[in-house]
């Protein structure tokens, strides 16, 4: 059983005390009868998911940009960067400055992409760049998931197996994520046992995935 969880500047701490709010969800025709229709629902209620028509197109590969997103609506991550940005503003008026130079203030994803790499939850690709169309390994979304609740610290220190069939084509810098994502309940393999960490994560995946780590804030953290 994991306990515990890391602490830092970096970290960030869950609210106590909930807030109630009529959430609006999104019509989109293509998810009606998906398997993960509410869990899609759910995120697009919150804005987590932020689709630009009345197609979600759940099939599609997660870009990093959209998880940095949803991330960060969820840990209430981005209410942050809102605050830091408007204090800088209200102090000199300035041509705004962004960390990566294909992330304009113009992208409606930046705060997120922002605050997100600001926690350490995720990181840049190569220098000056995020890449925020670019699809998500599922082991990347681990990474971040793990890094983002503070737990990775918390994989045994010994030798280990995640107890996947794919196992030794899990990368080093993901093993401790992938086998406490799959301790928690948040992040498992497929029917026949594999992880497949490599593969790219549809939006529906993704809508699945961070549900259970709503529903793991909400309740599992407590124990």
């Amino acid at each position: 059983v994991l306990r515990g969880r890391n602490s830092g500047t970096e970290s960030f701490s869950l609210d106590t005390n909930p807030i109630n709010k009529r959430l609006a969800i999104p019509a989109m025709r293509d998810i009606s009868g998906h398997w993960a229709e509410q869990d899609i629902l759910l995120l697009a209620s919150m804005e987590a998911l932020n689709p630009s028509n009345s197609n979600f197109g759940p099939s599609l590969p997660m870009s990093r940009g959209e998880f940095a997103r949803a991330l960060g609506v969820i840990l209430g991550i981005e209410k942050e960067a809102q605050q830091q940005t408007s204090r800088r503003r209200s102090l000199v008026v300035e041509e705004p400055k962004t960390l990566f130079v294909d992330v304009p203030v113009e992208n409606p994803n930046q705060l997120y992409i922002e605050a997100i790499v600001a926690k350490g939850i995720m990181k840049g690709v190569g220098q000056d760049h995020f890449m925020p169309n670019q699809s998500i390994t599922k082991a990347e979304a681990t990474v971040a998931i793990i890094k983002a609740i503070g737990f990775e610290d918390l994989a045994p220190i010994q030798q280990y197996a995640t107890g996947y069939s794919d196992d030794l084509s899990i990368p080093l810098w993901a093993r401790d994520a992938v086998y406490l994502s799959r301790e928690l309940g948040i992040v498992g393999g497929n029917a026949t046992g594999y992880f497949q960490p490599n593969r790219t994560l549809t939006k529906a995946e993704t809508a699945e995935i961070l549900t259970n780590l709503i529903n793991y804030l909400q309740r599992d953290i407590r124990y």
